[in-house]
């Protein structure tokens, strides 16, 4: 009922919705409230309809918030509202506003909690740049009569006490409204949460600064950016369990963390993020001058992680944190490795010694927030970065002193003749053979080259077409490793031609998209093109894939506008936005970054390609189920690295069968089961030490669990 027209164009105010809440008062009728972006929308239907109650195009936020005898608060953002600021109903139709006197004239997102155990007091957290504490106010409100306006309502101003320490991490940042959040205890009306960055807690509603406690995001060493232990920067949702009003689970950038104890001097936090499918990575990299298994990837809001083992049970190391960037390995046998984090921060590790330091440029400017950065293929001691409207090169990473954490002079050079006036270098690309030769594109739709860009300052080819996209984004170049005039570039904007090929260096471009856009003039609803990479068989035989916001497409055959593009792995990648591809020729392995599904390989690409789901784990494995110990229920995931018979068994510890959790034919994949604690009759099993055991028609594994009752 709420979803119409495309994904790509704001059209519809259920674009964006903030919150949804439910009036349990209203036991006639299924009674929804949405707080969406300009409006507050009501359905009594449970959704299947609904009605505009207080609309206000220009809010671009709103929150709702209902309480048990059904009287609804709403907040709406300033921006040029005629509706703005804090309302109040109870009938969910008629609406008075009660904004308070000493409000700010400009906000942005308001977030409310109304107290549980008292609900006259509602809490409001706002985003108020220019004003209050660090751009932030904090209000307690009491309904005392009436409609609850002038009189009939107290207001008091705590944005004093909103926590402000200094530092790099001290002062209460919501980042323009991104990580907001606010909640009141059940049982305690002082007792308020709120959340930006990091999270804290105060005792007595913030009246004071006496009774704060930070517990959670970064450490609450407020000169670092190190995380707070099994939690994570950026909160987006907190929930009291409803069977203990101490027990809290946090919504944040890491996933979900839960503590025992939400009131205890130092929160203690268990990380809740195994099992799930949700990491968004941006980039990866592989090893290109080996047959080896390492991995590395910068995900967002999660920093760079690498693995050098196969098995998709096999944790990951993390590298570094912040929002993880761009990435690469230098060839063996230096063991050096690059990853960087937002803003162009690029930092140099060693696999063996520990060795680490950073190694973007001193001087640099104008990054990207995900900004490109590229090894050169025949000499990984060199790398050209983008910087703004330039291009950097430094000639030698390895000479960089090591254990430094800020920009590098050592061997760096701006090249000034890169300079593309009012643009920003997007992608980046370096030949491999033959040698030296720079490819670069711009956020602005600009292409150029760089013959013999190793040296010197060499002045760049334009070797933009007037055929491309006007003003589009460049988020991808790649050039054949072994012939650099076959290139391809695409763009990521929606509703464009995305795709185009060349076949010398660029003298001239042909748009090869083909059936990924609906229409040939590149509108419709085509999908935004991420990234593009050659994967050569011989010098005569590639595959060329695409990363796009509908999953990863491959072809072998390049025919202009009618290139057909099939999609690769359609039931393990799936429709997932692919963010990057990275390949190397020595065993034609490819590795796909997707954008909340992963990371997923394959080797040999050209002897299975004719296999649209070539991307499947490559060996069986058992894992241990989670959580363990247990009660009531527990989660078991398995890998089968091929079709085949399936059982999986549970035995109590003297080997008696007690359930048969699965039994017949599984693909190929990752496979998750639930136990319950109860047998084949249905009849809950008591506490103890149980065996699960996975046999299919070549092997057999088994793991102990633990039911605590």
């Amino acid at each position: 009922s709420t979803a119409t027209h495309k994904p790509q164009s704001y059209d519809n105010y259920f674009d964006y919705v903030w919150n949804i809440v439910v009036d349990n008062s209203n036991t006639t009728n299924d009674e929804v409230y949405a707080a969406v972006a300009g409006a507050l929308y009501r359905s009594t239907d449970g959704g299947t309809s609904w009605s505009a109650i207080v609309v206000t195009d220009w809010s671009n936020w709103t929150d709702v918030a209902v309480t048990s005898a059904g009287v609804v608060y709403a907040t709406y953002s300033s921006g040029d509202a005629t509706n703005k600021g804090i309302y109040r109903s109870t009938d969910g139709i008629t609406f008075v506003e009660i904004t308070p006197g000493g409000w700010p004239a400009s906000y942005n997102r308001v977030v409310l909690d109304i107290s549980a155990s008292n609900e006259k007091v509602v809490y409001f957290l706002a985003e108020t740049p220019g004003t209050g504490t660090s751009g932030h106010n904090l209000w307690k409100y009491t309904y005392v009569s009436g409609d609850g306006t002038g009189a009939g309502g107290t207001w008091v101003d705590h944005t004093a006490n909103i926590p402000n320490e200094g530092g790099q991490t001290g002062n209460f940042d919501s980042q323009g409204s991104y990580d907001l959040i606010l909640n009141v205890k059940p049982d305690d009306e002082n007792f308020v949460i709120i959340g930006g960055t990091n999270l804290y807690t105060s005792s007595d509603g913030f009246a004071t600064t006496t009774n704060t406690n930070w517990i959670g995001g970064y450490t609450s060493a407020n000169d670092s950016y190190a995380r707070y232990a099994n939690h994570h920067p950026d909160q987006h949702s907190i929930s009291f369990h409803p069977t203990g009003a101490n027990v809290v689970l946090s919504g944040h950038d890491g996933g979900i963390s839960r503590t025992a104890n939400i009131t205890a001097a130092t929160v203690a936090w268990s990380a809740l993020n195994t099992g799930y499918y949700t990491t968004q990575f941006y980039t990866v990299a592989i090893d290109h001058n080996s047959t080896g298994n390492y991995i590395v990837g910068g995900m967002q809001d999660n920093g760079s992680w690498s693995t050098s083992s196969s098995s998709v049970t096999t944790p990951w190391n993390e590298d570094l944190s912040g929002d993880g960037a761009f990435c690469a390995k230098a060839d063996d046998p230096s063991d050096f490795y690059y990853v960087s984090w937002q803003n162009g921060g690029v930092f140099r590790f060693n696999t063996s010694n520990g060795d680490w330091t950073e190694v973007d440029p001193a001087g640099g400017s104008g990054y990207l927030f995900i900004n490109p950065f590229v090894l050169d293929p025949n000499d990984t001691k060199k790398m050209y970065l983008a910087g703004g409207s330039y291009l950097w090169r430094n000639d030698d990473l390895t000479q960089i002193p090591s254990f430094v954490q800020s920009p590098a002079s050592k061997n760096w050079y701006k090249l000034v003749n890169s300079f593309i006036s009012g643009e920003t270098i997007s992608a980046v690309e370096v030949s491999k053979s033959p040698a030296n030769t720079v490819y670069y594109g711009t956020a602005e739709g600009s292409l150029f080259k760089i013959a013999n860009a190793d040296t010197g300052d060499a002045i760049p080819e334009d070797i933009g077409s007037i055929s491309f996209p006007s003003g589009a984004y460049v988020s991808s170049i790649n050039a054949n490793p072994l012939n650099a005039d076959e290139v391809m570039v695409v763009f990521s904007n929606y509703e464009v031609k995305s795709v185009w090929y060349s076949d010398n260096g660029g003298s001239s471009w042909s748009d090869v998209s083909g059936n990924l856009e609906e229409n040939s003039d590149g509108s419709g609803n085509g999908p935004s093109v991420r990234w593009v990479e050659i994967v050569p068989n011989s010098v005569s035989e590639a595959l060329y894939m695409v990363g796009t916001s509908t999953g990863l497409y491959s072809t072998s055959t390049i025919n202009g506008t009618s290139t057909v593009w099939a999609q690769e792995s359609a039931s393990n990648i799936g429709n997932v936005v692919v963010d990057m591809i990275d390949s190397r020729t020595t065993d034609n392995t490819v590795v796909v970054a997707t954008h909340a599904n992963g990371v997923y390989s394959a080797s040999g690409v050209f002897t299975a390609i004719e296999d649209e789901d070539q991307l499947v784990p490559q060996e069986f494995s058992l894992e241990q189920n989670y959580p363990n110990p247990f009660n009531p229920t527990t989660t078991i995931r398995y890998t089968l690295n091929k079709s085949e018979a399936v059982t999986l068994t549970v035995f109590d510890i003297s080997g008696k069968k007690i359930v048969d959790l699965v039994r017949g034919n599984q693909a190929a994949g990752l496979h998750t089961v639930s136990w319950n604690g109860k047998n084949n009759s249905g009849q809950a099993v008591p506490s103890g030490t149980y065996v699960y055991r996975l046999t299919t028609g070549s092997k057999t594994e088994s793991r102990k669990m633990t039911l605590v009752k």
